[in-house]
């Protein structure tokens, strides 16, 4: 089988060279007695290639120590001057034409895998730094901001001329006349302000894009992980019914070949087995879907260990509902949005006002070379004076944008409010209904305890056996569902609320 392929570079004695067989590399011709020696002939390539040599005996054999570089996913193998000569290829390659931002995701196969079980907070953490999705709202961003920057660029024009005369019969003297000139045409400030005010709006408007996106990652993560774990719970809860059914069905065969029990009770035994066994591989068949949709966000080809959350999710916040009101309006990456455009919006009406104000047109340099030796140099600056400005359409339309950026800014907070005071009515009703089943938890546990002993004894109804745990069961398995849907909740409520993503995780900088 070849060897598994990384992402990373690694470095070290090669498992495949390091065996203690002669022919362990596939081309040498010796056997594997240690005694043995290279008998056959070989071609001097074929020597050069073989790590036993003819002239000496297997116990005084020397090999050459082989490594193993794997770079970039490829596996190659070969001696310590194939490291080197791949070491130096590498060292002279230099860096890549421009780097990443120090935000942006890296690419999940050269990013290290911890062996260690991810928390929600490190799950998130991890799937939004690898995130495809991400990345590309990541590079929208940076695309907006060098756009912006190159529409206020303007270019200069280099300007070369030359005439010659020569007129017969003419009263003026022949001449040459070379000239050289610089004109540039600086943009107005309207112009400029424009500009700006797209620049600035799309790369906020990106900002607030990649946020939103890496809170709909991190919702789903933490949603899908929340789901394994209960899944994982239902699991073992169904497999211990099997169990029990099992060990109910070995009693009832017992007990009609001691001619106490009827062919009946087997058969409904038998059933309820089957029911069983069916409920475990549909747990099973959920539980292997969650999973591996929760791996490939993750940027894993298997999922590692999870562990439970440090804090419980299925508790209120300590702080109010009006204080969490006034932070996810701060939070809020759609709130923020507004805030940008209203701020393009003040650079459209600086822009209007600009207008009115004169503003050099163009600049030229230039020089003219005379045939006896003097050079003129002229200097030429152009303004522009706006007779007639046309600023009430402009600032009207900018007047009624406002308008509407409020409004929507209204409707915006409504609705924000509306979802968090529903997250927060569901999340203290279902933390009430997973309360309750922890008040209910020891009773169930004496339960189970008497069903137990009453199994070991042989001496109970089976029938009243059959009840006892279907109902211990049915009530664990529905703790289990209850905390599953009140963990959701309480995720639904962290989003709501503008704390979906963990507070270390690196965002993205805010535009200049």
């Amino acid at each position: 089988m070849a060897p598994a392929r990384s992402g990373r570079a690694s470095y070290g004695p090669s498992a495949a060279a390091s065996s203690s067989s002669p022919s362990a590399c596939g081309r040498c011709p010796a056997s594997r007695n240690s005694d043995a020696r290279c008998t056959s002939p070989l071609t001097p390539a074929a020597k050069r290639r073989c790590p036993v040599r003819s002239s000496r005996p297997a116990s005084c054999r020397r090999r050459r120590r082989r490594w193993g570089v794997d770079v970039a996913g490829l596996d190659v193998r070969g001696s310590a001057r194939f490291v080197r000569l791949a070491l130096l290829i590498v060292a002279t390659a230099g860096p890549p034409s421009r780097a990443l931002p120090s935000w942006a995701p890296s690419s999940p196969s050269l990013s290290p895998s911890s062996s260690e079980a991810l928390s929600p907070d490190a799950a998130v953490a991890r799937a939004v730094t690898r995130s495809d999705v991400v990345r590309r709202a990541q590079l929208a961003v940076e695309v907006a901001r060098v756009e912006g920057a190159a529409l206020t660029l303007s270019s200069p024009e280099l300007q070369i001329g030359h005439r010659s005369l020569q007129a017969l019969g003419s009263q003026v003297d022949p001449f040459d006349d070379s000239q050289l000139g610089v004109a540039w045409q600086p943009p107005s400030l309207d112009d400029l302000g424009l500009k700006q005010a797209i620049g600035a709006r799309e790369a906020d408007a990106g900002l607030r894009a990649v946020e939103e996106v890496a809170v709909g990652v991190a919702v789903e993560v933490r949603t899908l992980h929340a789901q394994v774990l209960a899944q994982r719970a239902e699991r073992a809860l169904a497999a211990e019914r099997t169990q029990l059914l099992e060990q109910l069905g070995a009693l009832h065969g017992r007990r009609v070949a001691a001619q106490v029990g009827t062919e009946l009770d087997v058969e409904l035994t038998t059933l309820d087995l089957l029911d069983a066994r069916a409920e475990v591989a549909d747990v099973e068949a959920d539980l292997v879907r969650v999973e591996q949709r929760l791996a490939r966000l993750l940027g894993e080809p298997a999922l590692p260990a999870l562990a439970p959350p440090a804090t419980p999710l299925c508790v209120l916040p300590p702080e109010g509902l009006d204080a969490l009101l006034v932070a996810a309006r701060s939070r809020s990456p759609r709130l923020r949005a507004l805030q940008a455009r209203e701020g393009a919006l003040g650079l459209r009406e600086q822009r209007a006002w600009l207008r009115l104000v004169p503003w050099i047109e163009g600049v030229q340099v230039g020089g003219i070379a005379q045939p006896d030796g003097r050079t003129d140099v002229r200097a030429r600056i152009d303004v522009a004076l706006p007779l007639f400005a046309p600023l009430a359409p402009e600032l009207r339309l900018v007047t009624l944008e406002r308008d509407v950026l409020a409004a929507e800014r209204r409707a915006v907070e409504r609705d924000l409010d509306e979802k968090l005071r529903t997250a927060w009515d569901r999340l203290a009703g279902f933390a009430r209904l997973v309360a309750l089943h922890g008040t209910s938890a020891e009773r169930l546990h004496g339960s189970e305890d008497v069903v137990g002993r009453a199994l070991a004894a042989e001496v109970v109804d089976t029938l009243r056996v059959v009840a006892v745990q279907q109902r211990v069961l049915a009530a664990r398995r529905q703790a289990v569902r209850s905390q599953a849907r009140c963990d959701e909740a309480a995720i639904a409520f962290a989003a709501a609320a503008g704390r979906a993503l963990p507070d270390d995780l690196p965002t993205p900088p805010d535009s200049p």
